[in-house]
């Protein structure tokens, strides 16, 4: 913001930068354009530069856990960055997932420092995706409150690929195929029934390798007049511990642009 738009000859004029600091760290540099009607100078360039010190902040706010094998135990930490990280305490966790264990260590599990935080995804974790925020109580007087991301997935012996299926519902001249792939590396499996809870969507079942490997084909059949639908992909298995593995199914209309918009 500048103090004034015309500046007479001789004078000066002050600009005036203010800069969001959220969600930043460490240093930041920005150049700012002054465009002015001097002949000899029509523009200005500014550069600022800044050295951002959080107070108190999570080191990564998103903590990930990729595809872990089903009754495998796997851990993770995080801790707490700023100037006045060392004086700060978690007070209070709050996790709404039934199997993730979130812990706090004031002078870091394992005595590792950066270690203050510990996030455990149990070995009987349900096979699936999960995603869950996780909020961490504190008693900072200015930063009561940190919240972390706690995404993953738990796999099991059969995986299907992909793990939903979209449908357009904007006019259905001919059928719609998807299809779904299960596999399985080390273990041989067996399909022993498949179903689709969605009304007039048909399935096929198909062995593509012998034990390891099927395809399911699912259909939406040309002249489709239902609604807009989300069901579930259920096949079963042979399998003691993965007795079904599920794929979403979804069909919306197709969004058109409107005309009239630029």
């Amino acid at each position: 913001m500048v103090s004034a738009r015309e500046i007479p000859p001789g004078g000066e004029g002050n600009i005036e930068v203010t800069l969001n600091t959220a969600n930043r760290r460490r240093a930041l540099m920005k150049q700012i354009t002054v465009s002015t009607n001097d002949l000899n100078h029509p523009s200005v360039e500014l550069i600022i530069r800044a050295d951002i010190v959080n107070t108190l902040a999570l080191e990564q706010t998103t903590v990930t856990f990729r595809q872990v094998n089903k009754g495998q135990q796997e851990v993770r930490y995080a801790t707490l960055v700023g100037k006045d990280a060392d004086q700060t305490d978690i007070t209070a966790i709050t996790c709404a997932h039934p199997s993730l264990r979130v812990e706090y260590s004031k002078t870091g599990f394992n005595n590792i420092a950066h270690q203050r935080i510990r996030i455990t995804l149990p070995a009987d974790t349900p096979i699936g995706r999960f995603s869950e925020q996780v909020i961490l109580k504190t008693n900072h007087p200015k930063k009561p409150t940190l919240t972390m991301l706690v995404v993953g997935e738990v796999v099991g012996i059969v995986r299907a690929v992909p793990y939903r299926l979209n449908f357009s519902l904007t006019g259905v001249p001919s059928d719609v195929v998807r299809q779904v792939r299960f596999n399985s590396i080390n273990t041989p499996f067996k399909i022993l029934g498949v179903t689709c809870d969605v009304p007039g969507l048909k399935t096929r079942l198909e062995e593509v390798a012998p034990g390891t490997a099927y395809t399911v084909t699912v259909t939406l059949p040309a002249g489709y007049t239902g609604g807009p639908f989300a069901g579930t992909l259920v096949i079963e298995t042979d399998l003691p511990d993965q007795k079904t593995v599920e794929v979403k199914v979804v069909g919306q209309p197709r969004r058109t642009p409107n005309p009239e918009l630029p």
